[in-house]
């Protein structure tokens, strides 16, 4: 789940999550608007404070990843 749905579904501002997380209000908004990626410290309390609904992967834009090679289907 991305951070900004979990703070939507669960109705939390993002004054409140920020200062939940410790973090400064930019920052929060740095890593919702994916300019920034949390450190592994402050990813550990995201993670907790959304019991797990939101992780690292979450921060990760797999559309701007390069198209992998197509399948290879094995016979045997």
């Amino acid at each position: 789940m991305k951070l900004e749905s979990f703070l939507h579904k669960f109705g939390k501002s993002r004054a409140e999550f920020a200062k939940e997380i410790g973090v400064s209000q930019p920052t929060l908004h740095r890593y919702l608007r994916d300019s920034r990626y949390p450190r592994k410290e402050i990813m550990a309390r995201i993670y907790r404070a959304t019991d797990g609904l939101v992780g690292p992967a979450d921060f990760i834009d797999l559309s701007l990843a390069p198209h992998s090679a197509p399948a290879v289907e094995l016979t045997g």
